[in-house]
């Protein structure tokens, strides 16, 4: 009998036991500082337990490793080094679906000194993503190919029936990093040239991406991620001229986006009005007060910052951020606006949300010819089950788990899904749950 623990209590927790309980060798247990939440996911599955955890408490947390086989960390990315450690020092298999930090990168060497896997980037963005790429690669290098152009969107979003929000978004994660990180720098590689948009700028260059194919009717732009060209060594693909990895957004997000920078909402600065315990102020107070204008000729002020887009005020209006509504004392203007917009940009009973892959790989083959392959996955949830995000991180996230136990992964130290001997299980399995990719191709 092996035994997982799941560190966590979100709706990804819930779809990785869904996955993990089918197996009658494998034994389940939540940890959770939200112990009733974890009971709620944990009474629906046999085998399957709940026991209250501060991660904080690292004696707790190094006993409870112990009487495991993998740890699946599920927690927020900052919390997973605390997790490595006790991991590694209890010989213990870890597994988790975020980004690998420099600072768990840095425990690379102690994993491999202990024996023990440490995977990492096995969900949706990053996870599937990845190995669908690797896939694409590893098959056109085999045959002579060279990858000459990497172009790569993923996304979360509402399904176009539930996305008549401002923003056309609901929130799947942390509202403030999904503002703050409209802030972000970003740097690609383009037809040969490296492109640098500083910070604070992205939101000035969204890039319209065609979906129609795929999703009638909706429009969509692609926002570059960071530093794409880090993936030139990563994914051994140093012969291309073009390399980007986005995320996608429904057409007007970068605009409406860029207008509430231009006010002074997307800051992470502390406001001497909006501490707790400070005198109430209202939006239309706030904004006038942040864009060094009054109340009186505010709409008029905020149409000029959207260069006369009535469409884009109208947003902003429906946010309710021109009212007299009271601010939420929350410190900073982005995480009072995130706290402001989280219940009208949440998913209401009965909606469901969507996750959009879309690749577009050129391959050069040794006769010159030039191939253009389409990779495109489209995921919808289901609104009396499980939302498309969990399906597409907890599934991949459960299947690498079980391969960790079965010692089919052989990998030891901080291990990601690029090598094919990872990625095909995981592939290959994931088609029973998820619908597989549609790949096209045309010579150019």
């Amino acid at each position: 009998m092996s035994r997982v623990l799941i560190l966590g209590s979100s709706y990804i927790s819930r779809s990785v036991v869904s996955y993990l309980s089918q197996f009658q060798a494998v034994d389940i247990t939540i940890a959770s500082n939200q112990l009733d939440q974890a009971k709620e996911i944990a009474s629906k599955y046999s085998r399957t337990e709940a026991v209250e955890l501060s991660i904080q408490n690292e004696l707790n947390l190094s006993q409870l490793v112990g009487k495991h086989d993998l740890v699946i960390s599920l927690l927020p990315f900052r919390i997973h080094l605390p997790v490595a450690k006790s991991c590694i020092q209890n010989r213990v298999n870890m597994l988790t679906a975020s980004y690998l930090s420099p600072e768990m990168k840095a425990l690379h060497q102690q994993a491999v000194d202990a024996d023990i896997t440490v995977f990492n980037e096995i969900g949706f963005d990053p996870g599937i993503d990845h190995m669908l790429a690797m896939q694409c690669f590893d098959e056109a290098r085999s045959k002579g190919g060279k990858i000459r152009s990497y172009v790569s969107w993923c996304t979360g979003l509402p399904a176009p029936e539930a996305a008549n929000v401002p923003l056309k978004y609901k929130f799947s994660w942390s509202p403030a990093a999904v503002l703050l990180n409209s802030l972000n720098p970003a740097k690609c590689l383009w037809k040969g040239k490296t492109v640098e948009i500083p910070e604070g700028e992205l939101m000035n260059h969204p890039q319209d991406v065609d979906m129609s194919t795929v999703l009638k009717g909706a429009e969509f732009e692609g926002i570059y991620n960071r530093d794409s060209t880090k993936y030139l060594d990563l994914y051994n693909i140093h012969e291309v001229h073009t390399l980007l990895r986005g995320s996608l957004r429904y057409k007007g997000f970068c605009t409406t986006m860029r207008c509430l920078q231009l006010m002074g909402l997307i800051t992470s600065e502390q406001h001497p009005r909006l501490q707790p315990g400070s005198s109430a102020i209202s939006w239309q107070e706030l904004v006038a007060d942040l864009m060094g204008t009054n109340t009186s000729t505010l709409k008029d002020d905020v149409l000029e910052r959207t260069n006369g887009n009535s469409r884009t005020l109208k947003e902003i209006e429906d946010m309710g951020i021109l009212s007299s509504a009271q601010v939420p004392q929350m410190g900073s203007p982005a995480h009072c606006l995130a706290d402001h917009l989280l219940p009208m940009l949440s998913y209401k009973p009965g909606e469901s949300d969507m996750v959009i892959l879309h690749d577009i790989i050129d391959i050069e083959w040794p006769d010159n010819s030039q191939e253009r392959r389409t990779i495109t996955m489209v995921e919808y949830g289901d609104p009396k089950g499980l939302s498309a995000m969990a399906r597409t991180v907890g599934i991949p996230a459960g299947i690498a788990a079980k391969l960790i136990l079965e010692g089919k992964i052989k990998h030891k130290g901080m291990v990601l899904p690029l090598n094919k001997d990872i990625y095909e299980p995981i592939l290959k399995e994931m088609t029973a749950h998820i619908k597989p990719p549609t790949v096209t191709s045309t010579i150019l």
